[in-house]
């Protein structure tokens, strides 16, 4: 299979997908806000992911809105 195995491509995908599934099970976001950020993510990911977390930082968690 050449140079790069089964593995190495595994591993990549794997990377591609933690900055949009983090963003999927966030509690930070809901609705339509969290389809957008998602499709930020998997456009750009670990950026999209840090400017995620950056901007939602003051946010509170949505369970602690009780």
């Amino acid at each position: 299979m050449g140079t790069f195995s089964l593995f190495h491509w595994l591993v990549v995908f794997v990377l591609l997908l933690v900055a949009p599934l983090f963003v999927l099970l966030s509690p930070r976001v809901t609705g339509y806000e969290k389809l957008g950020w998602v499709i930020v993510t998997v456009f750009s990911s670990w950026i999209g992911l840090a400017v995620f977390l950056i901007v939602t930082a003051g946010r509170p968690k949505l369970s602690n809105l009780e």
